[in-house]
């Protein structure tokens, strides 16, 4: 069994031309590598609509999840991550006047 099949495709002639420079003298291959490419961004496009179509489904599901287990991670934040030391800018000066 062949792992290739001839084809014959009718192209503008500027696009031919383009693709014989481009292709450094294996059009077939230049073209297999195109529609290759081609196919895998398609197919790449479709997941990434699939996934964003499915997030928005779920999306009041996602924050009701979200607000039952807020007070959970509070706490863990309050529990495992140190508090935030930041300097206070003096009164008379703006906090970006600190970097002098």
């Amino acid at each position: 069994m062949s792992t290739v099949q001839r084809v014959t495709l009718t192209l503008p002639t500027d696009v031919l031309t383009q693709a014989r420079e481009l292709s450094q003298g294996n059009l077939s291959q230049f073209v297999a590598n195109v529609l290759r490419d081609y196919v895998e961004h398609e197919q790449l496009q479709q997941l990434h609509d699939l996934l964003v179509a499915g997030y928005q489904a779920n999306a009041e599901e996602a924050l009701e999840i979200a607000e039952a287990f807020r007070y959970a991670e509070d706490e863990a934040v309050a529990l495992h991550v140190p508090p935030y030391e930041h300097q206070v800018a003096e009164p008379d000066r703006p906090a970006d006047s600190r970097r002098s």
